[in-house]
């Protein structure tokens, strides 16, 4: 009994696997992360992350070896203004991300907790490092934390304040209001 062996191609466009001819070919399962995988790949980019970071601090070291005073009194001028922009913006990221994992009461003095100094801004202004130490908080102390309920179409989680005040009836809207429920 010789069967006839073909190759098949795959959804990618590559050659795959030989299969006898008219053996059912199985669709590939989708790649499913486990928890670890997770864990392995968040620590792989943070790795890079940090590799990125130091990368770049030495090539600035160097870009600032060659700059005259006045250029250096500007950078100057110019880290500074980052580092006080990249504060301001950790601090409203920690309240925030403190409300949306459902804090109760006001996120203010729990954010003054966390160790921001941890926390990193990049330069397309995504913050990291943050979400791990809510979620360290989250399990250390659960009965701050309530279960987030879900926001409605339209609406935003403004952490517990009042919603704006609906807009009072002008004087058409009152006039369309009785003619329509007469």
């Amino acid at each position: 009994m010789a069967e006839t062996v073909e190759t098949t191609e795959t959804t990618a466009g590559t050659e795959g696997a030989e299969s006898p001819v008219g053996a059912e070919t199985t669709e590939p399962k989708p790649f499913a992360k486990t928890e670890k995988d997770f864990a392995a790949l968040q620590l792989a980019l943070d790795n890079e992350r940090r590799n990125h970071k130091t990368a770049k601090d030495k090539l600035e070291s160097i870009e600032r070896s060659t700059l005259s005073e006045a250029e250096l009194k500007w950078q100057a001028k110019v880290d500074d203004a980052t580092h006080t922009a990249d504060t301001k913006l950790k601090h409203i990221a920690a309240r925030s991300a403190l409300v949306t994992a459902g804090l109760v009461g006001k996120p203010d003095k729990l954010a003054a907790i966390l160790d921001l100094d941890a926390v990193d801004v990049g330069d397309d202004g995504n913050i990291t490092g943050l979400d791990k130490q809510i979620a360290d908080l989250k399990k250390d102390y659960p009965a701050l934390f309530a279960a987030p309920g879900p926001a409605g179409p339209g609406q935003l989680n403004i952490g517990g304040r009042p919603g704006p005040k609906p807009r009072a009836k002008g004087y058409a809207d009152q006039i369309a209001s009785q003619i329509f429920t007469s």
